[in-house]
């Protein structure tokens, strides 16, 4: 599965007593302010249950994100409950465009479906979607899946002639939304725009909040009949009441004016962003793909004596430094890496690691 590494198990296995800068999981190192008054504040609620059907968290999610009612929004224990979910409800074939995140191939094989994975194309150094007709291939294909911005590449694509093609021909898109917050121009490239009952956006608290634990997701959707269907397969009380509370809490605060969390989150990733990639393109042997998000997919010169696993164990061995080896993405093989984006310290020491690896590139 392509997963951010258990860093005490590296410990482990390289014997490092200190701490690792981990540029394998793409998590925002801040958080909302506010969390600890929230869950004092509702900490009697752990002694009752959640309300099964999330009615005031449904509320809030549609009405923040989307402007859409309770009825368009499907909540789960993080985006991959979510995942599965879907899956569960495809009857037909299932095309998943990537290189891209494993785990929906993974719940596709779960659920026993009829699967393509469906590579882009790089054009001038970026992920571009594929000419769809590769998509009249297949044969009954009920449901695509894309992630945008993709991981690994980090990249946003306009949906428009894909939303198109599965509007005309009553495909299901599955979009994964969960890095796109991270995005200066999110607002005009979300799938949430379309107004399209094919289309539904799947989005997390996990990453651009910085809260893995918490274990919140959602899928919007103008579909209330498929958001009904997932309900009516889903396990009860997934969500606990400190997911509830959180979300409802932390969208409320970014509607307020006052409140800069998400503002300041995307300048921070684009300073840091702009720096990483002019910093690596000084790198000899080193090549970087369009990214829009919180991480970079750099792809390793063949002849320059590593691969991505031997990289790996280099800057972890050597630097206390772990990267994410992104060979396993299918459609990528052992050249590409994936860096996360972190703050300025972590980056500069990233940096210095790679340069006394490879050296500076020969201008």
């Amino acid at each position: 599965m392509g997963h951010g590494a258990d860093l005490d198990k590296i410990k482990r296995e390289y014997g490092i007593s200190g701490p690792i800068i981990d540029f394998s999981s793409n998590i925002n190192p801040t958080m909302p302010d506010g969390l600890e008054e929230i869950i004092l504040e509702n900490i009697d609620y752990i002694r009752a249950y959640p309300d099964i059907e999330y009615m005031d968290l449904r509320r809030s999610i549609g009405s923040h994100v989307a402007g859409m009612g309770p009825e368009n929004v499907c909540v789960g224990n993080g985006a991959t409950e979510l995942i599965f979910l879907f899956m569960k409800l495809v009857r037909g074939s299932l095309a998943i465009i990537g290189p891209t995140f494993s785990e929906y191939a993974r719940a596709a094989q779960i659920c026993g479906l009829d699967y393509r994975s469906i590579n882009m194309v790089v054009n001038d150094g970026a992920f571009e979607l594929p000419d769809l007709d590769v998509l009249d291939r297949i044969e009954n294909l009920e449901a695509i899946v894309v992630c945008n911005p993709n991981n690994p590449d980090g990249g946003l694509k306009s949906l428009d002639r894909l939303v198109d093609y599965c509007q005309s021909r009553s495909v299901k898109l599955l979009v994964d939304e969960t890095f796109i917050e991270f995005c200066q121009d999110y607002k005009a490239y979300t799938a949430l725009n379309y107004n399209c009952k094919e289309v539904f956006v799947l989005r997390a608290m996990t990453k651009f909040y910085g809260m893995p634990g918490l274990r919140m997701g959602y899928i919007i959707s103008e579909n209330k009949d498929f958001i009904d269907k997932l309900y009516s397969i889903k396990e009860p009380w997934t969500v606990n009441f400190l997911a509830e509370k959180i979300t409802i809490e932390v969208l409320k605060s970014e509607e307020e004016s006052k409140y800069r969390f998400g503002i300041d989150t995307r300048l921070a990733y684009k300073d840091e962003r702009d720096y990483l990639l002019a910093s690596l393109a000084k790198i000899k042997g080193m090549r970087t793909y369009k990214t829009d998000s919180a991480f970079i997919l750099v792809e390793i010169d063949k002849g320059c004596g590593h691969t991505a696993g031997s990289l790996k164990d280099v800057l972890v061995r050597d630097h206390s430094i772990l990267i994410r080896d992104a060979s396993d993405f299918w459609g990528l093989d052992s050249s590409f890496i994936r860096l996360a984006i972190k703050d300025r310290g972590s980056n500069e020491a990233l940096i210095e690691a790679l340069l006394s690896i490879f050296g500076k590139e020969n201008l």
